[in-house]
């Protein structure tokens, strides 16, 4: 994945195209190798957040003003009589603004959509220096003489901590460290700072770094965390840190000489993000979202207690600002939509309630409506884009305000297909709703995803942040969104390096959620499991169990040197289980490789589900939409309520898509979870999409038999032919290539439908299934080398049953 002309090499084991941006190829999720060979590992949410309402504080050094970031801009509060200015005006989203130590400047990040940068503002002129390498800049921190401004930046192959001279320009690497090295604090009296290290998947960091003795030793160690970060106290060697309390984040206060006392300053019901010292060091100002996902800026004393908010009461734009009516209609009925709107220099303009997202892919900050909201907008030219889920044009805009005090936009919505009145549902498999994001968010605060996004089912999944399971109060709920539309929680195990299993429908969560070498997870409990344990506990229990974002690469898994990227207990568990899915389409991971992987097992006659899930963040800032990937089944008449849509899922009704509807068909009446006879049959397939898609194909037990040309934006075709079927084994077609575009957020249009089975389901053709029965063997074999290699001496009796048994099926020795 390479970006603009950003230095830093990044391959992934979860590839994700995103837009072009030297900061973008840093925000995937899961451990990734830069081109020097570093090992990083960075989550999304570790960047700046676009939100309505205060985030990332700052007070100055005066004692009566805090800067502050709100609506991709940089304010400046007077605490005084309450009136917030907005400081910058650029076109780009501002954030995490610091003060230098006179109170004469603010350094702060500024986001352009295709790289970050860091700004030095001078405020009494408001010229600007700009830091920007051809890398992420993130962080900027002043020194306590305030001739330097420390910073993270990726310009040395990791994201380490850097500091430039800001009169001569001299630059230096302060930190180099293996893994990321951010948020950077000066103790005021210079003689050291703190700063967060995240140094792997599995371990995060607050550290202090001392320039007098020349130490460096974290003072506090975490798994993942991603709003960790501490501020310095005035004039004290103490800090202020916001630390993770399973769903929550807490306020302590600690002596960096004696981190482990710890001080409790706020109750468990905050969610405090971004902490910062007063210039006194009397109290401390955070940010915390509300119930509606708008951010307030908080205060509370240094010693704890009552928390309250720190009340704007007047908001000066320094320019004129309208309210604008955005409707939205499909088939000329009002209809809910996500939306993203711009002003006339492109700057995103966010609601005053939900959250506010952003897609990495084509750098377009967005969020949802229910088919009619008002927003706050700068006088002129504002630009509206509207679309409805994954079967829909993007419909756009632009209307030029004028001198109106008032306005409404409607957009009409245009739909390439219907999938209900084609008798279709749709599900998406797997996403989150809180996975450490910056909003907080509950099963109901979903539904205008949904409904937005046009998806007849979700199934979003507590996760485990290695000692915390986010969302474990929800297990099992479900709410039905205003169109009803169906939510239903599921559970993520994240055995990680045994591959990670996705447990839909469940109605109470699995104990234990990881596990595994101590190399990748701190070892809490009994290290002989199997994830065929978590296939045995649920196999009695309604839904179904998938083995998530599993090839990361467009690769034969099965090629020399690729056997790793197959899940360690993927293919015993697959050939082992009566049931299991697999997830064909993820946006974190490549749909092309991962069916490589699934045409083996279907060459044996093992029929595995054919999945699809985003792996999305309902509180993340930075993710794809719900229903980015997603099933469409064939519902042939039954109502799409959630037992139906899982169960038509489970018996291969289906096609999981990115982008395109694909149908396929076989003597016109034979559909995919259908079974046909060999020899000549007469098949059809109709292809529509709304953005064009290069290659269509049928596959035949993992051999294209026939392709064509795809279509272009917007277009329906269908194509028809004879293909002469052998005795044995599966045929499916597939769709797939081209530029990803609204309402995609892949990388690559994608669609693939479940196997008609030839003669009966689980048959085999002799060829395909003895090459397959090979390649499966080599895996394996390779799966308990991997296994050896990562555990050493201790015993995995369990895990090496499962491998052993799964040879025997595949030897014929059962």
């Amino acid at each position: 994945m390479v970006h603009g002309s950003a230095k830093i090499t990044i391959i992934l084991c979860t590839t994700l195209l995103m837009a072009n941006s030297a900061w973008a190829q840093w925000t995937n999720r899961y451990p990734k190798v830069d081109g020097f060979g570093h090992h990083v590992y960075l989550e999304g949410h570790e960047f700046p957040s676009l939100t309505s309402g205060p985030i990332d504080p700052a007070a100055a050094p005066d004692g009566f003003r805090v800067a502050y970031a709100d609506q991709g801009f940089i304010w400046l509060l007077n605490t005084e009589n309450g009136v917030a200015t907005r400081l910058t005006k650029s076109a780009a989203v501002d954030s995490r603004p610091r003060w230098s130590p006179d109170g004469k400047r603010l350094a702060f990040i500024r986001d352009d959509g295709a790289d970050t940068g860091i700004v030095v503002r001078t405020l009494d002129n408001s010229s600007e220096t700009v830091i920007n390498t051809p890398t992420i800049e993130l962080d900027p921190e002043f020194s306590a003489d305030g001739e330097y401004l420390y910073f993270t930046s990726g310009i040395g192959g990791t994201l380490n901590i850097w500091r430039q001279h800001l009169l001569t320009g001299n630059r230096e690497q302060v930190t180099d460290l293996n893994g990321v090295e951010r948020n950077p604090r000066m103790l005021k009296d210079g003689t050291g700072m703190v700063y967060v290290h995240l140094a792997g998947f599995s371990e995060k960091n607050l550290r202090y770094r001392s320039f007098t003795k020349g130490t460096d030793e974290p003072i506090y160690t975490t798994g993942i965390s991603a709003h960790l970060m501490a501020d310095t106290h005035p004039t004290e060697q103490t800090i202020v840190v916001a630390l993770p309390q399973v769903d929550d984040y807490k306020l302590y206060s600690m002596d960096v000489h004696q981190p482990n006392f710890a001080g409790e300053l706020t109750p468990d019901s905050h969610y405090t993000l971004a902490p910062t010292w007063s210039a006194d060091g009397g109290s401390i100002y955070f940010s915390e979202p509300d119930e509606n996902q708008q951010f307030q800026l908080m205060r509370t004393s240094a010693y704890g207690g009552r928390v309250e908010v720190v009340e704007i009461k007047r908001r000066d734009w320094g320019a004129e600002r309208h309210t604008v009516t955005i409707k939205t209609v499909k088939r000329g009925v009002p209809t809910a939509a996500r939306l993203s709107v711009t002003g006339a220099d492109g700057h995103p303009i966010v609601p005053s309630s939900g959250p506010v997202y952003f897609d990495g892919e084509s750098g377009v900050h967005y969020f949802y409506s229910n088919g009619s909201i008002e927003i706050d907008v700068p006088m002129g030219a504002i630009t509206v884009t509207a679309v409805n889920g994954l079967m829909t044009k993007a419909d756009w805009q632009t209307i030029d305000l004028g001198a109106n005090n008032a306005a409404m936009i409607e957009l009409s919505i245009g739909e390439v297909w219907n999938a209900a009145a084609n008798g279709y549902a749709s599900a998406d498999y797997h996403f989150h709703i809180n996975y450490d994001g910056p909003y907080q968010m509950v099963p109901n605060d979903v539904k205008p995803l949904l409904d937005g996004e046009n998806l007849t089912v979700g199934a979003p999944l507590l996760a485990n942040l290695h000692t915390r399971l986010m969302d474990r109060a929800f297990t099992g709920q479900q709410v039905v969104s205003d169109e009803g539309n169906i939510l239903r929680m599921g559970q993520e195990v994240r055995s990680h390096f045994h591959g990670h299993l996705g447990l839909v429908g469940i109605k109470q969560e699995y104990r234990p959620w990881h596990w595994g070498p101590r190399s990748v997870y701190p070892r809490l409990a009994g290290v002989d499991r199997s994830n065929g344990e978590v296939l045995t506990a649920t196999a009695a229990a309604p839904g179904l169990v998938t083995y998530m974002h599993p090839v990361a690469k467009n690769l034969d898994p099965f090629a020399e040197g690729n056997l790793g990227s197959i899940p360690l207990e993927f293919v015993s568990d697959a050939i082992l289980s009566e049931t299991l899915g697999l997830e064909i389409v993820c946006a974190w991971t490549d749909e092309m490789g991962t069916s490589e992987l699934w045409y083996r097992l279907l060459n044996i006659g093992k029929p595995v589900v054919a999945m699809a899930g985003t792996d999305s963040f309902a509180a993340f800032h930075r993710t794809p939409a719900a229903g980015s990937a997603r099933v469409y089944a064939n519902m042939a008449g039954a109502t799409p309520t959630w037992d139906n849509v899982l169960e038509k899922t489970k018996q291969g009704e289906t096609f999981v898509t990115n982008a395109p509807a694909l149908l396929f068909s076989l003597n016109g009446e034979t559909k995919p979870g259908g079974v046909v006879s060999a020899g000549s049959n007469n098949w059809s397939i109709d292809l529509t999409s709304a953005i064009a898609v290069d290659n269509v194909e049928i596959v035949v037990n993992g051999e294209i038999v026939w392709q064509s040309n795809g279509i272009k934006d917007g277009e329906a075709k269908t194509y028809s032919g004879t293909v002469d079927l052998p005795v044995g084994g599966w045929v499916a077609a597939r769709a797939h290539g081209g530029e990803m575009k609204w309402p995609g957020m892949d990388s690559y249009p994608f669609a693939h439908t479940s196997p008609i089975w030839i003669d009966r389901i689980g048959s085999t053709d002799p060829a395909a299934e003895t090459a397959a029965k090979a390649d499966l063997l080599n895996a394996l074999d390779s799966a308990r080398n991997r296994a050896k290699g990562a555990y050493g001496d201790v015993e995995t009796t369990k895990f090496n049953s499962r491998i052993e048994q799964a040879i025997q099926v595949l030897s014929g020795e059962e």
